[in-house]
């Protein structure tokens, strides 16, 4: 052979291409396999309950002001009514919540996917409800308000297992959805005609049970928000616009503490122009993928239970470090 070395580049060269071409095919068994795992997931979700975010509760009544107004002189003049519709809301003063979520797994054909159950017990406390009293706008408007109603909003209402609100001693009839505008699915109560005591302290005691898949986050809509979330997941990943201010993960588990204050967040304000919930994490890709929040939306945190270390993560991994091999 006339140029020896030129021949074994060009071998080589072949040897390369080949081997690069390998790793294609076998990076495309890869990327169908973790397509059919996203539709696997999806197709749980469809048919239970996806990813859950609880927003409440709040207290709310919807009030109505109608008064005349005089319009025209002479045989013009004519009196029209008119009607202004407005809702008042109260946040609670102090929330406590106390979670433990259990890990159930679900399986289609090859895939594990992981759908859990939050027993859920939620304690609020309402100092002040002066903004439930409405005024008048009108020199002689006549102000008409519904009861209070007491709203607990959630993601996917399907996973709602069972709920119940409690003033002391006394349960509350559960009705379905919230009243809300932009966060409808969910459930509510009318609270009790507490008559000159409308504006008087009440504390309420709410229990949840929530069913979902990949993720539970919570919005912080009291004026000191603490939430206490236990499991049995060892690979929590927490996500959202707050971390953990105590945090203990083991092969057994994790427990976590938030604690937050309304000073530090937007909650209450966005909650009460019905802005939907921010979303920060994409659960359908991988953990480390992301999606920017929009501009005008709720706050949330809480807790991914993802599988940090799954086979087609690895498998993207060995493909990349396969081509540092190859050249």
């Amino acid at each position: 052979m006339k140029f020896p070395l030129l021949g074994k580049l060009g071998a080589l060269g072949a040897v390369m291409v080949a081997l690069v071409f390998g790793l294609d095919a076998i990076g495309s068994v890869v990327r169908e396999r973790e397509g059919r795992q996203e539709e696997a997931e999806q197709s749980v979700a469809d048919g239970s309950a996806g990813s859950q975010t609880v927003l409440g509760p709040v207290l709310q009544r919807r009030c109505h002001e109608a008064w005349r107004r005089t319009e025209g002189e002479g045989k013009d003049r004519k009196v029209v009514a008119e009607r202004r519709d407005f809702v008042l809301t109260a946040w609670p003063r102090s929330l406590n919540v106390t979670s433990n979520v259990g890990i159930e797994p679900r399986y289609r054909g090859i895939f594990t996917l992981n759908t859990f159950v939050s027993k859920t017990a939620i304690a609020a406390d309402f100092a002040d409800l002066s903004a439930l009293l409405p005024r008048a706008e009108q020199p002689e408007g006549q102000v008409t308000c519904d009861l209070p109603t007491v709203a607990v909003a959630v993601t996917d209402a399907r996973g709602i297992q069972a709920a119940s609100i409690a003033i002391g001693e006394e349960r509350l009839a559960i009705l379905p959805g919230t009243l809300l505008e932009a966060n409808a699915r969910g459930f509510h109560a009318v609270l009790p005609d507490r008559g000159a005591a409308m504006a008087a302290a009440l504390h309420l005691d709410i229990t949840l049970d929530l069913a979902g898949t990949r993720s539970v986050e919570w919005v912080p809509v009291g004026d000191d928000t603490k939430i206490q979330m236990a499991s049995s997941w060892p690979h929590p990943s927490f996500n959202g616009r707050f971390l953990p201010t105590q945090r203990e993960v083991t092969p057994q588990g994790f427990q976590a503490r938030w604690q937050v204050s309304s000073l530090a967040t937007t909650a209450q304000q966005f909650a009460a122009t019905d802005a939907p919930t921010c979303e920060y994490r994409n659960p359908l890709a991988n953990v480390y993928s992301r999606i920017e929040p929009k501009e005008h939306c709720i706050d949330s945190f809480g807790v991914a239970f993802i599988d940090p270390v799954n086979g087609y993560m690895l498998g993207h991994r060995a493909l990349k470090y396969g081509l540092l091999f190859i050249a």
